[in-house]
């Protein structure tokens, strides 16, 4: 059985993430994913790295790494046991530049920023647009709460048409993770 090990760059991708995996959006379920949870490191950890060693001789490992730019490669010990587990190093999920061009987008304020751009990040161009607005996961959290699977669905669809091409060709973004079943939402 290959088990997965996802790896959540920041806190907002990863409360997102839980929403996704609570609402069975993503391609895999808790149970296929090694300690049934997403974990927020950006790299593999001692704690991790010990956990993978126990635990995957029941089959291969393929590690996900979600965030908004991959300035580093994962570090991946010389231990042949990892190695040898492992389908392939990673795969990288981009939600590039921020989660809050999400926002944008469903909000139809994508031109808007697009116009401003090298002036502010999406959050800070949100937040002028939502004074209230907190770049918090709760706050993230929340606002996608709101929303219906449809909704959701929807709007990943909408930001792989319109921000896909920001993507190197190795790199997926959450559309490219949902399930089968929530892609044929219509």
């Amino acid at each position: 059985m290959e088990r997965k090990l996802i790896l959540a760059e920041g806190k907002n991708e990863y409360a997102l993430l839980e929403l996704l995996l609570n609402r069975n959006l993503l391609c895999f379920k808790r149970e296929d994913l090694l300690f049934e949870s997403i974990r927020h490191e950006r790299q593999l950890s001692g704690a991790t790295l010990n956990m993978i060693r126990q635990s995957i001789s029941s089959g291969k490992l393929r590690i996900y790494r979600v965030g908004d730019k991959f300035s580093d490669a994962l570090k991946i010990p010389n231990d042949c046991f990892i190695k040898e587990a492992l389908i392939k190093p990673e795969t990288k999920v981009l939600t590039t530049p921020e989660l809050e061009i999400l926002m944008l987008i469903k909000e139809g304020k994508l031109k808007d920023f697009l116009k401003e751009k090298s002036k502010l990040k999406p959050s800070e161009f949100y937040r002028r647009i939502h004074p209230d607005y907190s770049k918090k996961s709760k706050a993230l959290v929340e606002y996608f709460e709101k929303m219906s699977n449809k909704e959701i669905v929807v709007l990943f669809k909408s930001y792989k048409r319109l921000r896909g091409k920001t993507h190197k060709t190795d790199e997926l973004s959450l559309y490219d993770i949902l399930s089968d079943e929530a892609k044929k939402i219509k």
